[in-house]
This record gives structure tokens, sequence and C-alpha cells, in this order.
């Protein structure tokens, strides 16, 4: 099955320094050498992240964390425009179950939808570990986030959808191929709101300890972002505006920020 899906799109040398060898060199020896799916690089400490094994542990406990619905939201709203909170990402993939029970991670696997998933799977990451910098790469084959070190290497892969079939140089390898069709600039403006403002909200909330919380219930996604940043409502609109802005040449006016910031 292949992901159509793009952001950080690599080269193959960025790709080789990360593996150190050939895809299948690298595949091979990780497939001997590790314990099944929690495969990863000795020499490298290429970390793919073991949904199944860590899901009741590291994940399954901020589902309801609102920045983590927040993350989930507004990557399926790119794929779905009338998503709402609580639909069933599983629902929107391709080959799926026929039936999935909510919170399971069955529920959260919407294959063929990688490019959109992304999202959530980052926001796990950042929760997970964060003191490395996240970013989601993106290629005609695959989309992921990726966790990077200070030296800008990267550390952990959060492949949702595949990590029980791929090693973390496996996923990060199909991530290589350029898109035959862009995603579009709306999709693109999305990973950088992740990976900045969404990314900085997560490690405040987490430094605070108020991610869980019940004053963040029932709170707005505005006041919930510009509370975990330390920053009043109009201070986040107009740093997400003037950022989003540099990005394209059609300029966003208030109240399509605030239209977008409030989309969950």
């Amino acid at each position: 099955m292949q992901e159509s899906e793009n952001s950080h799109e690599l080269s193959a040398v960025q790709t080789s320094q990360y593996r150190g060898k050939n895809v299948e060199e690298s595949t091979s020896q990780t497939l001997s050498n590790a314990p099944q799916n929690e495969r990863h690089s000795e020499r490298e400490k290429l970390i793919q992240f073991n949904w199944r094994k860590h899901w009741k542990s590291k994940v399954k406990p901020y589902l309801d964390n609102p920045l983590v619905q927040l993350a989930l939201d507004m990557g399926m709203s790119a794929l779905k425009p009338d998503w709402q909170s609580g639909d069933a990402p599983y629902l929107l993939g391709h080959d799926g179950p026929a039936f999935a029970k909510p919170g399971t991670l069955a529920w959260y696997r919407p294959y063929g939808r990688c490019h959109y998933i992304a999202f959530f799977s980052m926001a796990i990451g950042v929760i997970n570990y964060p003191d490395l910098e996240w970013k989601i790469i993106s290629g005609r084959a695959h989309t992921v986030s990726v966790g990077y070190d200070n030296e800008g290497q990267p550390r952990v892969v959060m492949d949702i959808l595949w990590s029980h079939a791929n090693t973390a140089e496996e996923s990060i390898a199909r991530t290589v191929l350029p898109h035959e069709r862009d995603p579009g600039t709306g999709w693109h403006r999305l990973v950088r709101w992740a990976e900045s403002d969404l990314a900085s909200a997560i490690r405040e909330a987490l430094a605070q300890n108020e991610a869980a919380t019940p004053e963040y219930y029932g709170c707005t996604i505005l006041d919930l972002m510009a509370k975990a940043m330390g920053i009043d409502v109009p201070t986040l609109i107009q740093k997400t505006m003037q950022r989003l802005n540099q990005e394209t040449r059609q300029p966003m006016d208030d109240a399509d920020v605030k239209d977008r910031l409030s989309t969950a």
C-alpha cells in the first residue's frame, strides 16, 4: 500500500546519514539484532516507537488531553473538512478493520492517511520525548513524525501506521521520494503550526504539570494554547498570522487565523 503525502523532504544523502548504509543492509542487520516490534540501530540509537507495546502506558493516558485531541482534529480536518472531535480516524483509511473500539490503537490507524494522522503521532511524541525537536517529514510513499536531538540527528520515529512492519530506518527511507502531487499550502501551514506552536504548547503544559487538570477542560482551543504558551489570545493570533503570512503570498487576516485555530 502506498501512502501519498509532504513537509520536510529528505534527500538520499540525508537519509544515508541516518542509516549509515543502504536500506537493505540496514534492514537486515536491524531485523536480526533487535527485538520484534522495538527495532533500532544500536550504533545510531534510532528508535521506532512501539505503539502496540506502549499504548496503555505511554499513549492511552493522554488521549483525552486537549492538546492531543487538537492535534488529531487539526490533522484530520485537513482531510475531511466536516470532521468533528470524537469521529473515528480509522473510518477515513483504506483497507482497515470493519470495526474498531474507541480508545484502541486500531481506532487511531487510518491506513493510507499517514499525511493527516502524523499530527496526532507528533503530539504523543512530544509528550513522551519533550527534549527532542519534532518534525513531520514526508514524501511520495509515507509521512512520519521524527524527534531530533540537539545535534540534528533523528532519535525517535513515531510511525503509528507501520511501526509493526517497518524499522525506524525504513520508515524514514519511505519519505525520501518527492511527491508526485503537492499536498497543498494549507497542509504545509498546519505542519509549521504543529512543529512550532503546538509542540511549544505541549512542552509548556508538561512543565507546568497542568495539561490534564480540570481547568483545561471546557476552555476554547485558543484559551488553551494561549495559557500553555504563557501569552494572551490576541498575541497568539498575531504570532500565528505573522508566521503563516511569511509562508504564503496570500495574507491571512485575524478572522482567518482565529477560524483555523478554532477548527477543533
